[in-house]
């Protein structure tokens, strides 16, 4: 049949119609399988996404050392960026140099003591293994005395000793000096003010305040954790107790008494009443020649097992787990709560040696004490040094030097000098004092 003209015109439409849809619908799926395929390309095993790393400290460059130490700490999580970042040693923040995403550098701050590693990024936090605070003397000054041999009292280097003994701090940052040669006992306050405790001046004996009280060469000297003093009162052989105030009372022992133990006047101590030392709970140990005698604040006094040749202690100390060292001869001697006894360093042998305990030397050390680490410092007396000897008993030199002369030299510790320094005592600041035998008081800036 023949088509009209007019219906063929628009058949023509549609089938221009129906290919214009045909190519639409092409474009379309081309278009559906290329997002598809950026779909899938985004998520195939080339093309992971970005995980944030997790805060963490896996290990320090160095496990120990002093201020201003550089150490690297190693983890994961740290970012890039030190502003964001705040690393602590002990609670206290560190210097930051440099940081990456798993290491940061960082100096060790002053006074930072011992204590865990700690890094902190915005709200996370990660602690990592402890670090060993390292205090070092940075400094050594004379902090009151001067060159002449008399008692004087006043401030500073216009106080002067005629002698020392031994030297102990209380809690609050006073310093107190036995002096055997004029029988008196004197004060140093924090401000390094100079006065006479107690004493008269002369040997005798007697109970009173201040400069009524007298006593007979008064040699280790102890304060409490209440600002009473102890006093191994060596000629007298009594054990003396002056109050913050200066009255002076006797606390245990006799004038007449053979050695005995006893509560107060009943016990009894033999003229060799050498170092003196105080636990954490006021009881007071003395080295009464070869008899090592324990006394109770209400003067209970009971004599312990260890023998020792007794005049040749001159230093007692005791740490914050009731281990006592001593210093006799050219050795520290540890003592176990239980008894035995064993050479914590030295050797038979003078010398100035470092090194392992058993490998170290020293030259008569005299006066010992601990600091807050539990590092017991000596007065390395006939070398004109003072050592350190670390926990696991390794030992260091921190300042002076053997044979350095007279007079002695104040300045940083590889320059300060020693004229036999004698006993040293711990503030409650970690300053270490020692008095030394040119009649001066020094005292060592620890950092």
């Amino acid at each position: 049949m023949a088509l009209s003209k007019s219906r063929c015109y628009w058949l023509k439409g549609t089938c221009v119609l129906n290919l214009f849809v045909f190519l639409l619908g092409i474009c379309c799926l081309f278009g559906y399988l290329s997002c598809k395929k950026n779909t899938a390309d985004s998520s195939s095993p080339d093309k992971k996404p970005v995980i944030p790393s997790i805060l963490a400290i896996t290990s320090l460059s160095n496990s120990s050392g002093p201020f201003n130490a550089v150490v690297t700490i190693r983890g994961t999580g740290f970012g890039k960026d030190t502003t964001q970042n705040k690393v602590t040693f002990n609670g206290k923040p560190g210097k930051i140099l440099k940081v990456t995403d798993t290491a940061i550098t960082v100096k060790v701050p002053k006074g930072a003591g011992t204590g865990v590693v700690a890094v902190v990024l915005k709200n996370s936090k990660a602690t990592g293994p402890v670090f060993t605070y390292q205090y070092t003397i940075t400094n050594v000054y004379t902090f009151v005395g001067n060159s002449s041999d008399v008692s004087v009292d006043g401030t500073g280097t216009n106080a002067s000793f005629h002698g020392f003994r031994s030297i102990t701090a209380d809690k609050l940052g006073n310093i107190y000096i036995s002096d055997p040669s004029d029988h008196i006992i004197r004060k140093i306050t924090a401000n390094a003010v100079v006065t006479t405790l107690a004493g008269s001046g002369k040997a005798g004996f007697a109970n009173g305040k201040g400069r009524l009280a007298s006593f007979s060469t008064p040699s280790g000297i102890v304060a409490d954790s209440i600002g009473n003093v102890f006093v191994n009162d060596l000629g007298n052989r009594l054990i003396r107790k002056i109050a913050p105030d200066g009255t002076v009372t006797t606390l245990a022992g006799s004038i007449t008494n053979p050695v005995v133990d006893g509560k107060g006047p009943a016990a009894g101590f033999s003229g060799q009443l050498n170092a003196i030392t105080i636990d954490q709970y006021n009881n007071l140990y003395v080295l009464d020649d070869n008899n090592f005698r324990k006394i109770t604040s209400e003067g209970v006094v009971t004599t312990l097992p260890p023998k020792f040749p007794g005049n040749a202690v001159t230093g007692l100390a005791i740490d914050k787990n009731g281990v006592f060292y001593m210093s006799a001869g050219h050795t520290i001697i540890k003592i176990l709560p239980s008894g035995p006894v064993s050479l914590f360093a030295g050797t038979d042998l003078q010398g100035a040696r470092n090194g392992p305990g058993l490998q170290a030397a020293f030259y008569f050390p005299t006066g010992i004490a601990f600091d807050k680490a539990g590092n017991l410092m000596v007065a390395d007396t006939d070398n004109w040094m003072i050592r350190m000897i670390s926990p696991s008993a390794y030992v260091t030199t921190l300042t002076g030097r053997p044979n350095s002369g007279y007079p002695t030299v104040d300045g940083p510790a590889d320059v300060a000098t020693f004229y036999a320094p004698f006993t040293i005592a711990f503030d409650a600041s970690g300053n270490l004092f020692i008095a030394d035998q040119d009649h001066r008081i020094k005292k060592a800036v620890f950092e």
